[in-house]
């Protein structure tokens, strides 16, 4: 009876010993595990992050090869404006200058995909801060201005929106940058001391209206092909 009792008392001991917490293999079976799941985890954002880097580094350095085709061109960026010296905006606004000697420079805007070329030295350029409004000062005025509207609007549907305040001119289709959409035409420009005409096109979210001035080739010949020259190689990206 001794001895079944004594047995007893040696199982309980082994069932107690096996019970027994024990560290090094609860640490190897679950902390390990997730030690090695955090430490792979943040490998994996660690290279995530260098492959972003990487990617807009290479972004960059297209943008910069883009900008440096052309000595002369450059990306609209609300820096452009030149209403802060007032002296040289006057001087650009009245240079008298035959077309031949026109000096151009190529903008384009990645934001809103649209470039033009305009007349660095007959014309002052000034834009809004997020370059949805530019403007092309010539003499006491302008000679020609871009406003941009995000819209889904097509061509027509904006015109019909806003025909109410447009009833001055007749419109036509019309193209520019190789992008079909109205042209619109004073009816009559008895007593408009700047007459001029403006094309509506619908281009990937925006509306774009660019007014210019018809400027007589009879007696201002240089301003009137200026304004040729920048109709011509207005382009949509």
């Amino acid at each position: 009876m001794a001895m079944i009792e004594l047995d007893i008392e040696i199982q309980k001991k082994e069932i107690k010993e096996k019970k027994k917490f024990k560290p090094v293999r609860f640490f190897s079976c679950c902390i390990v595990p997730i030690l090695l799941l955090i430490g792979g985890g943040i490998y994996l954002f660690h290279l995530y992050s260098n492959y972003s880097k990487i990617n807009q580094a290479k972004v960059q350095v297209e943008i910069s090869k883009d900008i440096h085709k052309d000595q002369n061109g450059i990306y609209l960026s609300g820096d452009n404006s030149q209403s802060g010296n007032e002296a040289q905006q006057y001087r650009l606004e009245h240079a008298s200058v035959p077309f031949a000697q026109t000096k151009w420079k190529d903008i384009r805007d990645m934001i809103h995909e649209f470039g033009f070329t305009y007349p660095v030295n007959t014309a002052a350029i000034s834009e809004n801060a997020d370059d949805t409004q530019v403007w092309f000062l010539r003499g006491n005025g302008y000679m020609l201005y871009i406003s941009i509207y995000q819209s889904k609007d097509n061509a027509d549907a904006w015109y019909k929106s806003q025909q109410s305040s447009l009833d001055q001119y007749a419109a036509s289709p019309g193209t520019l940058g190789k992008q079909k959409g109205l042209l619109l035409q004073l009816i009559n420009t008895t007593g408009i001391e700047f007459p001029g005409s403006e094309y509506i096109i619908s281009y990937k979210g925006y509306v774009f209206v660019i007014w210019y001035e018809i400027f007589d080739p009879n007696q201002n010949p240089d301003d009137a092909a200026r304004i040729n020259y920048m109709l011509q190689n207005f382009v949509f990206l």
